[in-house]
């Protein structure tokens, strides 16, 4: 699953983030650079800077990183790799994902998949 395919909902999230943050990342700078031509509002055109430098690294630590670990594990899981690893996941997707999960270890863990097994077997 590739992160910027806008067929799925979280590659156009990617997108907007991205055009977002280049949007307001050239606004600062154009601020910044307005404020230091004036020679005026130096200390809150810095500010700016380090907030959008914050808010990048917040976005990242807190949306990105942990969207990328669960995709990871995700896409593990759908080619066979894992399957312990899904339900180790430290935050899931939404909540629809974690019913699933739920769902899927419920399965899992019953005495139908035994006995089931056992009859296959058999």
């Amino acid at each position: 699953m590739r992160i910027w395919d806008t067929k799925y909902i979280s590659g156009r999230v990617a997108w907007l983030t991205a055009i977002l943050f280049v949007l307001l990342t050239a606004a600062v700078l154009a601020l910044t650079a307005a404020a230091f031509r004036l020679g005026r509002f130096r200390v809150p055109a810095l500010c700016g800077c380090a907030a959008t430098a914050a808010a990048a690294c917040l976005l990242y630590r807190w949306v990105y990183r942990p969207y990328r670990e669960s995709a990871k594990v995700l896409q593990l899981f759908a080619t066979g790799y894992t399957l312990h690893g899904l339900f180790d996941q430290r935050l899931p997707l939404s909540p629809e994902i974690e019913g699933v999960t739920r769902k899927v270890w419920e399965i899992i863990t019953t005495d139908e998949l035994i006995s089931a097994t056992k009859k296959q077997a058999q």
